[in-house]
């Protein structure tokens, strides 16, 4: 099934939808992990199958690297 029409049926019930990358740059904000650490999950997210565009992966380790500046 298409995660457009997931994520809408989930917020039509009420559930907060966050994308899969949210939590790991979450706990990147919170130092619960390293750039290192999260740069690396994000990686593996990549080589497990995740959809994710060269530009929007750009912004989400250009976010990872800002975090603890």
């Amino acid at each position: 099934m298409n995660d457009k029409i997931l994520r809408l049926v989930a917020q039509s019930y009420g559930v907060k939808v966050h994308w899969a990358t949210t939590p790991i740059l979450i706990a990147c904000r919170e130092n619960k992990l390293t750039i290192v650490q999260a740069k690396s999950m994000i990686n593996r997210l990549a080589d497990a199958g995740l959809r994710v565009k060269p530009q929007t992966l750009v912004a989400i380790y250009t976010v990872i690297e800002r975090t603890n500046e």
